[in-house]
């Protein structure tokens, strides 16, 4: 339901319906899902908050630090910034955009 909503670009019905989701079972996948709506919402604190959340439950979660990274430099967070995009490389040296 949330991933029809999102795709409708109706964010924040997507964000109700994954946060129900996330009342049933917690998952990764949701709080990314969430965290991408937020910030196609512009509300850029939320979103990083999930994509935290995301990289809690799944430290290998290179999409989230990428994102969070981004979000970063959006609200000119450069050390948190670099802190994500080390993360990235940590699990893939090669990833040429957080190199960049």
């Amino acid at each position: 339901m949330g991933n029809a909503l999102f795709m409708l670009e109706k964010y924040e019905e997507s964000v109700d319906a994954y946060t129900r989701a996330l009342a049933i079972n917690e998952s990764t996948l949701c709080h990314y899902n969430i965290a991408v709506a937020y910030s196609d919402m512009e509300q850029l604190d939320k979103a990083a908050e999930h994509y935290q959340k995301a990289i809690d439950m799944d430290e290998a979660n290179v999409e989230a630090y990428m994102s969070l990274g981004d979000i970063m430099i959006k609200i000119n967070n450069m050390p948190a910034a670099l802190q994500a995009f080390t993360a990235v490389l940590e699990y893939e040296p090669e990833n040429i955009e957080a190199r960049e």
